[in-house]
């Protein structure tokens, strides 16, 4: 049955992206601190749920954070709302992140790397805020938030929060 008003999913998509959402990703960082594996987050539909892009981004965190931060740009701009589909088939072993970084194991990649979220703080998408866990489905989180122009900024804030979440000391 098509929409009473006529237009079709692919209007719809369309319509939505003209209108403001919040742009998201996905950052991963290993308890070293030499390597991040960056991901866009898209919309799977109009009003659904964000999942990962097939293709995460690996960049080695040296000495100039601005780098982290452009990349992280770059995917934050990159977010979309694409057309809906399934993912009842998927298996956790095809998690794009995960394959990625290598690891045998998801276990060994979730207890190597702290994953934090990227996200606008409103459709406007003029400031983010990045949230991590100290631990797996912890209670408390850790949330700054920084500006997405400055990539600098977006870095340094990136990794203040990781090392929080590594240290778990909010010093």
């Amino acid at each position: 049955m098509g929409d009473p008003r006529g237009f079709s999913l692919t209007n719809r998509i369309h319509l939505i992206q003209e209108q403001k959402f919040k742009q998201a990703a996905a950052v991963y960082i290993n308890r070293k601190g030499d390597t991040a594996i960056l991901v866009t987050l898209h919309y799977n539909g109009v009003g659904g749920f964000l999942f990962e892009d097939q293709t995460p981004k690996i960049v080695a965190i040296s000495d100039c954070v601005e780098d982290l931060g452009a990349c992280l740009r770059s995917a934050l701009v990159a977010t979309e709302v694409r057309p809906a589909k399934s993912f009842a088939d998927h298996n956790p072993s095809d998690w794009p992140a995960f394959k990625s970084s290598g690891l045998r194991t998801i276990r060994k990649f979730e207890s190597e790397f702290i994953r934090l979220s990227v996200e606008g703080a409103n459709g406007a998408n003029i400031s983010c805020r990045i949230e991590g866990e100290p631990a797996i489905n912890s209670e408390l989180k850790v949330t700054t938030s920084a500006n997405p122009c400055l990539p600098r900024q977006l870095g340094e804030k990136c990794l203040l929060v990781w090392r929080a979440c590594r240290d778990k000391s909010l010093e």
